[in-house]
């Protein structure tokens, strides 16, 4: 905030030089003639006018000599922490959608953990399903229900069987 405060102290003294520098010159091209005199005070404003407009740019270009890097990282920084959220809510979405999944069709109270690489795709390396609170209910039979409940999970997730491990 100091930095904008600090830039607009000096834009406003450099925008008023410049503003003054072309109205005096107006009123004075106003004012003289075509003849020799007249021109000659036109180049020395138009000189002058340049002189103002380019003054601040030693103190912008030394200025730049130096790069603080330390707010760069701040910003790499929470840009990884924004993309940890989004893939943990990304997680927490496929284990919720496999949950809710699995309740449809007759097996509830599920935990399911989904361990999987983000990045164009999702990437589903292993998918954990603990089957301690499992609740069956009228669709679902308790034969072969781990083989069910992996094929249905598997299904939902469309990746292959092996990677989708039951503990009960």
């Amino acid at each position: 905030m100091s930095a904008t405060f600090g830039f607009m102290s000096g834009f406003v003294p450099w925008a008023l030089s410049i503003l003054a520098v072309v109205v005096t010159g107006t009123v004075l091209d106003i004012f003289l003639s075509e003849k020799k005199l007249g021109k000659a005070v036109r180049g020395v404003f138009a000189s002058l006018t340049v002189l103002i407009i380019v003054s601040p740019l030693p103190a912008l270009l030394s200025g730049c000599k130096s790069f603080d890097l330390s707010s760069f990282s701040e910003e790499i920084s929470l840009d990884r922490d924004y993309l940890n959220y989004a893939e943990a809510q990304k997680r927490r979405a496929l284990e919720d959608g496999l949950a809710a999944a699995l309740a449809d069709k007759g097996y509830k109270n599920v935990a399911c953990e989904v361990t999987a690489q983000f990045g164009t795709t999702i990437c589903i390396t292993l998918v954990r399903l603990d089957l301690s609170a499992l609740v069956i209910s009228a669709p679902a039979t308790n034969i072969n229900k781990t083989e069910n409940i992996r094929a249905l999970a598997a299904e939902f997730l469309k990746i292959d069987r092996g990677k989708v491990v039951i503990n009960e």
